[in-house]
């Protein structure tokens, strides 16, 4: 049997829109993906700042001085700022829990 019988045509013919589907709707799920797991990310970055900001705001208040005080939420101000900051590297206060 040659490839390009007239049997075949019309079964390719046929599978063409179904093949295309297919594709279509694997590359729509590829990208869906991505947009989930981005999303996750970003969540998971909000929160890890949520939790640095919260932590900072209470080793603040730790302060006996008003003006130990200022200056801690400055500094905490300016490490929030930072693209660079890590929650980790945010040193909490004895006897907290991590």
């Amino acid at each position: 049997m040659q490839p390009d019988t007239p049997l075949l045509r019309p079964t390719l013919k046929r599978m063409t829109p179904l093949l295309l589907g297919a594709a279509t709707l694997v590359s729509l799920l590829l990208a869906f993906q991505q947009v989930v797991a981005r999303s996750v990310e970003r969540g998971e970055s909000l929160r890890k700042t949520a939790n640095a900001q919260a932590d900072a705001a209470w080793r603040c208040r730790l302060h006996g001085a008003a003006t130990l005080r200022q200056a801690c939420h400055a500094q905490a101000a300016l490490d929030a700022a930072d693209p660079l900051y890590a929650y980790e590297s945010a040193p909490l206060a004895p006897g907290s829990p991590r």
